[in-house]
């Protein structure tokens, strides 16, 4: 027996042309018939008619006479009867899939509302549609309580008295957030820090940026608002957008776009640091660095480069070190070292702490050099081209 029901499908099944506005309601029905919801009426009736629209083309693909059955179109469900109830209730019963209390939005089928929460799933905790109970399930957390209170405000739904207590709870905390999140202020034109345990050192720093970078390696990496102004306005945007990036993501910077020069900020303020310098460039980033370096005012008898190329085909680079004087122990006045391909035992027999890794390629990198940047914090990304891994700005684009 032909359905109605199965006909849309046949549209899709067939790759039958279909005007635009046909098929974006054909597209729109089937997403409703797969997500367990049945016709209206009133849909029952337009998609009749727009199967009757395409009657010869559905009967030459399904070897029926479309147009007879749509004199008495049957359906494979009942009609759903739409409810005018748009409500978000917490749901006290056990759901599978589901740890504690569950979020249920219920609302009569809304293609804009479902397209908005599939583009947010990615930033919520979870949420499914649930045949069973016949509406979305979220998992109760802050993110997803906020965007339900979104659909609040913007689509008119009511909520019951439990879920606006949580939300209330959640507007108390943010409002308040500045009595409890540490963070960096100013105190009479001075960097200092707010509401941090008693253990945490006072701020040595005196300029702005020097304090969020001591602060960064402290692990407060929030800022009031009078810092953020400045922040806003502070020419150098490698070093905002650094100081403004997670510290356990490694942070790309496009050497096309930026000079070395924009790694200032971060060299002088996370030293000892160590350079990762990639196989097959040795010299020439070697060089770059280390007359950078010298500009900053770093001495070469604080900087160690641990390592060291064939005596054939490294013979240049060698000599430079040798020259440059740089062959120096890891040791406590170490501000700087340079490493390539693997991890050398003194580096790590140093048992040195390092406030930042700057990686300048994975060319030829051994094991324990894609180990050691895998695992270290505020890994600053120099190159021409990102390496395949996570960085913050693939993350941010997907």
């Amino acid at each position: 027996m032909i359905m109605v029901e199965d006909l849309i499908e046949d549209f899709i099944r067939y790759n039958i042309p279909l005007q635009t506005i046909d098929k974006n309601i054909i597209l729109s029905f089937l997403t409703q018939l797969r997500t367990g919801n049945s016709f209206t009426e009133k849909q029952g009736n337009l998609a009749v008619k727009i199967i009757k629209k395409y009657h010869k083309i559905l009967t030459a693909h399904t070897g029926k006479n479309i147009l007879t059955f749509c004199a008495n179109p049957q359906f494979k469900y009942p009609f759903r009867v739409t409810s005018a109830v748009k409500k978000i209730s917490i749901m006290n019963k056990n759901v599978e899939g589901f740890l504690g209390k569950v979020v249920k939005l219920e609302f009569p089928y809304d293609q804009a509302v479902i397209d908005l929460i599939k583009s947010k799933k990615f930033e919520l905790g979870q949420a499914v549609w649930n045949k069973t109970e016949r509406a979305w399930l979220f998992s109760l957390c802050e993110r997803n309580i906020k965007f339900l209170n979104y659909l609040i405000v913007t689509e008119g739904f009511q909520a019951d008295d439990e879920f606006l207590q949580y939300s209330k709870q959640i507007i108390e905390v943010v409002s308040t957030l500045d009595d409890h999140v540490p963070m960096v202020i100013m105190d009479k034109s001075f960097p200092a820090y707010k509401n941090v345990s008693e253990y945490v050192p006072s701020m040595n720093a005196i300029d702005i940026v020097s304090a969020l970078f001591e602060a960064r390696r402290r692990g407060v990496n929030t800022w009031s608002e009078e810092i953020e102004i400045f922040i806003k306005n502070y020419q150098n945007s490698v070093t905002v957008d650094f100081l403004r990036s997670n510290s356990q993501e490694i942070f790309y910077v496009d050497s096309k776009i930026f000079d070395i020069s924009f790694l200032e900020d971060i060299i002088l303020n996370l030293k000892p640091l160590v350079v990762v310098i990639p196989g097959g460039s040795e010299l020439e980033k070697t060089k770059m660095i280390f007359n950078f370096l010298k500009k900053l005012g770093i001495n070469e008898k604080n900087i160690s480069v641990l390592f060291r190329l064939s005596s054939e085909s490294g013979k240049n680079f060698n000599n430079f070190v040798k020259q440059s004087d740089l062959n120096n122990p890891v040791n406590e006045n170490t501000e700087i070292v340079f490493v390539s391909g693997k991890i050398p035992k003194p580096l790590i027999k140093s048992k040195k702490f390092f406030n930042a890794v700057i990686n300048l390629g994975f060319e030829n990198a051994h094991y324990t050099g894609k180990m050691f940047i895998d695992k270290h914090h505020n890994v600053i990304q120099y190159s021409e081209k990102p390496v395949q891994r996570n960085f913050l700005w693939q993350l941010l684009e997907s």
